[in-house]
């Protein structure tokens, strides 16, 4: 709920994600609410597919990808030093 709200908001502040990403973020949470609670709307199959797509991404961005590029720096900064 408003928790999430606030934590989305915190990672746009902090520079975590992009303005643009933290709507996303709000819209994944928005689909996750409706899947997490009764409600009398449905979801589609494709609208399922997108908020795991994204939601998949932003954990690889803030989680896999920075340690990935640490490795990428840490393997030219060895090439150009032989």
């Amino acid at each position: 709920g408003r928790n999430l709200v606030q934590r989305i908001e915190k990672m746009i502040d902090e520079g975590f994600v992009t303005r643009d990403f933290g709507d996303v973020l709000n819209h994944v949470r928005k689909i996750g609410n409706l899947g997490a609670h009764y409600t009398d709307e449905r979801l589609t199959h494709e609208e399922v597919e997108q908020a795991l797509k994204f939601t998949t991404q932003i954990l690889r961005n803030l989680y896999e990808v920075p340690g990935e590029l640490e490795l990428l720096q840490k393997s030219a900064s060895e090439d150009s030093a032989s």
